[in-house]
């Protein structure tokens, strides 16, 4: 197992999503699942979405807007081709979340600082919740991804900081 997969393994075994973590899964399809095949499909379509990476200063509001609608299309067709009960609860709460912060995004003024740093908010709280949901999925299901940024992206925000 490599190292991604060894701490997020760890990170995935801590988490619980929508009342859901690794340790629901283990009774689940052995590896090459369906379902598996299709996460490894989503994991592939989210490593191009630079609004998943980008920094605050190259954001655009209508850019990031389309693209998060685009995230959110992607992952209710992923809902709907997925069997597992656990797998469909997660995706649920994601999909929750992105309306939420996709609502506030439209309802934001982008043309102030203030208004470009509440876009920005939002869109670290998809990011976050994302990112969670790609930590739960990969140590579910081991799946490793290849693209070094999405191995970064989910390592840095899977995990929030204690206060």
């Amino acid at each position: 197992m490599g190292l991604f997969l060894d701490i997020i393994s760890v990170v995935g075994s801590a988490a619980s999503i929508a009342g859901v973590s690794v340790k629901d899964f283990l009774a689940r399809a052995p590896t090459g699942s369906p379902d598996e095949i299709e996460i490894e499909k989503y994991i592939r379509f989210l490593e191009g979405r630079e609004v998943l990476f980008a920094g605050m200063d190259d954001e655009v509001q209508t850019a990031v807007i389309r693209s998060l609608e685009q995230i959110k299309q992607e992952t209710e067709q992923l809902r709907n081709r997925c069997s597992d009960e656990q797998v469909l609860t997660i995706l649920l709460s994601l999909l929750l979340t992105m309306s939420k912060e996709l609502q506030r995004l439209h309802g934001i003024d982008a043309s102030t600082p203030q208004g470009q740093y509440k876009m920005y908010l939002a869109l670290q709280g998809v990011r976050f919740e994302l990112a969670r949901v790609l930590a739960l999925l990969c140590a579910a299901f081991h799946i490793d991804p290849q693209n070094p940024r999405m191995r970064k992206f989910i390592l840095n925000f899977a995990v929030r900081p204690r206060r």
